[in-house]
């Protein structure tokens, strides 16, 4: 018998930052294999439930490749998947693709509220309670859309147990100003062919937030057909039906086709104001990443004006 697959990469997010896009041009490149879709394999109550033999059995596609990996946005803040991952996978790398804080809060905050995972309301309203500490205990989400975006001590707790010199971190910008440089570091770093990058498509964006929010009732309604939720509504899990899946792709593709081109009023951004007071709960922490891991965010926090 031959012995299991066992990955090398891990793309760890943010969330809302670019890693489906990164997760997705690293897997189309011929020397990389990468799980088509999110694992929460390293996160509870997973890791203690689901066999080892199982997870690693996902990447037998990727035998022979000499990348194998994985994406998990909500690896990067979590306070135990980086040492269980830096235990089970020796030498693993780790890539995070980070973007403005305040502008992944925004459209983290949509995204989530699309999910079920928060409470539909206008974001003015929302961030105005967020950032005044009121929040509904019912929904675990709404602290993370804020606090996901204090990234120093995430990516330093990852470069503790994985080594810094086994990461990477890419900003938003860069990414989608430049992909093709972008995507020649990545591959500098993995020690692959950087003439072989394959950039996906930019016509489509599967993850962008929804931002009318009859739409967002809608979808968060419809997806209840086939999508239960966990009590902190922070994991849905697909219902125990056959064809769950496919109802859920059937739901997405009538919001998509249809629903976005009839529900096109967008809810409005919250206040310059607002959006200033959030770049300033930011701002130490966005300038230890310049300081301390070398990123260029000139550009962030300038939304209060």
């Amino acid at each position: 018998m031959s012995s299991p697959v066992i990955p090398n990469l891990v793309v760890i997010g943010a969330q809302k930052a670019g890693s489906t896009f990164l997760a997705e041009a690293i897997g189309l490149h011929p020397q990389v294999w990468m799980y088509p879709t999110e694992h929460p394999y390293f996160e509870d109550p997973d890791y203690e439930t689901i066999p080892e033999a199982s997870f690693l059995k996902l990447f037998e596609r990727g035998r022979g490749r000499e990348i194998v990996g994985f994406k998990r946005p909500s690896y990067l803040p979590s306070r135990v998947a980086p040492d269980r991952i830096a235990n089970d996978l020796p030498g693993v790398k780790a890539i995070a693709v980070l973007r403005d804080p305040v502008d992944r809060a925004v459209s983290a905050y949509y995204h989530m509220m699309r999910a079920g995972m928060l409470p539909i309301r206008p974001s003015s309203e929302a961030f105005r309670d967020y950032l005044d500490g009121e929040y509904d205990d019912r929904y675990a989400g709404q602290r993370t859309a804020i606090d996901w975006g204090f990234y120093a001590d995430d990516l330093d707790r990852w470069a503790t147990v994985v080594g810094r010199e086994n990461m990477l971190v890419v900003t938003f910008d860069r990414l989608t100003k430049d992909p093709e440089q972008a995507m020649g570091g990545v591959c500098e770093f993995l020690g692959i062919d950087p003439g072989r990058v394959v950039l996906p498509r930019t016509d489509r964006k599967p993850m962008a937030s929804v931002k009318n929010l009859t739409r967002l009732r809608y979808m968060e309604r419809a997806r209840r057909l086939a999508m239960t939720r966990t009590h902190d509504r922070m994991r849905s899990n697909f219902r125990g039906y056959p064809g769950a899946r496919k109802v859920l792709g059937l739901i997405d593709r009538v919001d998509r086709y249809t629903l976005a081109k009839v529900w096109t009023a967008r809810d409005a951004k919250p206040s310059k104001e607002l959006l200033g007071e959030l770049a300033e709960r930011y701002r130490s922490d966005v300038d230890r990443l310049g300081s301390e891991w070398g990123l260029d965010v000139s550009g962030w926090l300038r939304q209060g004006g």
